[in-house]
């Protein structure tokens, strides 16, 4: 930098300074933006699998399928084994929503195997059930 001024060198100091700051500062932006979209499709997963597993409670247990599966068992009346088609479906798509979940783990792709072996075995036994009533 010989034969340059004082004043020259200090614009060119400042100039490298400010483009290395806008650099930085646009590097930054580009990896808070990543981080965000990666914190909303967290955020989203787990809604979905906390939304999945509520409609998979809600027509399993208590008041549900295995619940209509003994009336009809103990009963034998038509609308029992109706309730139990209409609540292994409702089991059915949302195990099929918790499956289209991006992040599913293979542990959690086994537990919904399980879950749905379960629930096939009542539906299965429902038929056999209708044979006798």
């Amino acid at each position: 930098m010989p034969g340059l001024t004082l004043k020259t060198r200090f614009y060119i100091i400042i100039t490298i300074l400010i483009t290395a700051f806008l650099a930085l500062f646009i590097m930054q932006r580009s990896l808070i933006a990543d981080q965000e979209t990666s914190w909303q499709q967290l955020r989203d997963d787990a809604l979905a699998r906390e939304e999945a597993l509520l409609r998979i409670r809600e027509n399993a247990g208590y008041g549900a399928m295995i619940h209509n599966f003994k009336n009809y068992v103990l009963r034998g009346q038509d609308k029992y084994h109706g309730r139990i088609v209409k609540n292994h479906e409702g089991i059915q798509k949302a195990i099929a929503e918790y499956r289209s979940i991006s992040s599913i783990t293979a542990e959690e792709r086994k537990a919904l195997n399980d879950i749905e072996g379960v629930y096939q075995k009542y539906r299965n036994e429902t038929d056999r059930v209708a044979g006798f009533v």
